[in-house]
């Protein structure tokens, strides 16, 4: 049985008894204008269409507890911005907190080119980030390899490995906190 589009709090109740069709109905009179929204912000279709997605189907998993003093388009924007906020905000997190390749160590220690001393450290350096890149757990590891040598975007990752690019985020993350922490007495 379809509804005709009808109030927001009717459609509220209705998601919070677990109609099925009223999660159907908020996912079409929402999803698109939603995904526009948050394509303006992060310019990639992709990413808006998985963090709106994943707003409403957050949405439909707290069902029960949601409470809702606006109207639901308002409270979807707001949850699609402050997730689009969030994905900005960590990517750029991501972006600074990458391992630095051995060239831009040497030159931040005065340019040790042609220094046998600094050679030998950067050999010794590369050493100790690929053994502790092996020492990763395999997703993640995985995950990593492809990110920073096969330069691939998160999207594209997603898409090879079939995870959500929430999953990618996630792997690169631990990737990251395991390798600074190993690599701490080298940074």
């Amino acid at each position: 049985m379809t509804h005709p589009r009808e109030s927001d709090d009717a459609l509220i109740e209705r998601l919070k008894a677990g109609d099925d069709l009223a999660f159907r109905e908020l996912y079409l009179q929402h999803y698109t204008v939603l995904c526009h929204y948050a394509a303006s912000f992060l310019k990639d279709n992709f990413i808006a269409e998985s963090i709106v997605s994943d707003v409403i189907f957050k949405l439909w998993e707290g069902r029960e507890r949601l409470q809702i003093h606006s109207s639901l388009r308002v409270y979807l924007i707001i949850a699609v911005r402050n997730r689009c906020l969030n994905y900005i905000r960590d990517s750029k997190l991501f972006a600074e907190r990458k391992v630095p390749l051995c060239e831009e160590i040497i030159e931040r220690t005065h340019d040790l080119h042609g220094n046998p001393l600094g050679v030998l450290l950067c050999r010794e350096l590369e050493s100790q980030v690929m053994q502790a890149v092996e020492q990763l757990p395999d997703k993640t590891r995985q995950v990593f390899e492809l990110s920073r040598y096969g330069f691939r975007s998160y999207r594209e990752i997603s898409e090879i490995l079939d995870i959500s690019v929430h999953t990618v985020k996630y792997h690169i993350s631990q990737a990251l906190a395991i390798l600074s922490e190993r690599l701490s007495d080298y940074f």
